[in-house]
């Protein structure tokens, strides 16, 4: 954030690609929020739709990391979930002093803890992507949610 306006949203993109391809189980949330819809796909439409997921989890982040005024983040407290997962509560602190709240859900994927949900102040994102997906793959096909995700990353990019 603090190169935000250097680097330009292309630079921003670059320097978050390996990091949340790293830290976010990207194929994982994928599957996840396309829930039933998910096993009536291709192989072919999987790895289409995981590459287009994981080009908007990017593009979502470049574009609202565009500005820094002294913002920081701080890691809260750590707790064990059950079935093996972590929750990580963190703040995001502006100059202010106001903040706001994210709980990071992780679980163990190649011996590698990764995100696999975010919630801040209580709105969890991947139950908002899963109602989102589920209801434009039923109205529109497996195309048209491709094509209104495509879309939304286009706008971030401008």
């Amino acid at each position: 954030m603090k190169k935000s306006k250097e680097l330009g949203f292309e630079g921003r993109y670059q320097q978050l690609l390996p990091v949340i391809t790293q830290e976010f189980d990207l194929p994982f949330i994928a599957r996840y929020t396309l829930s039933s819809s998910w096993k009536n796909l291709n192989h072919e439409q999987r790895e289409q739709f995981i590459k287009t997921f994981q080009e908007l989890s990017i593009t979502d982040y470049a574009s609202h990391f565009s500005d820094y005024s002294g913002q920081r983040f701080s890691i809260e407290e750590e707790s064990p979930l059950l079935r093996g997962g972590m929750r990580v509560q963190s703040k995001l602190i502006d100059s202010s002093g106001s903040s706001v709240i994210f709980n990071y859900t992780l679980r163990k994927s190649n011996n590698q803890w990764r995100i696999v949900n975010v919630v801040a102040d209580g709105v969890s994102d991947l139950a908002v992507k899963r109602a989102e997906y589920h209801q434009l793959i039923k109205a529109e096909g497996f195309d048209g949610l491709l094509a209104k995700l495509k879309e939304k990353i286009a706008r971030h990019q401008n």
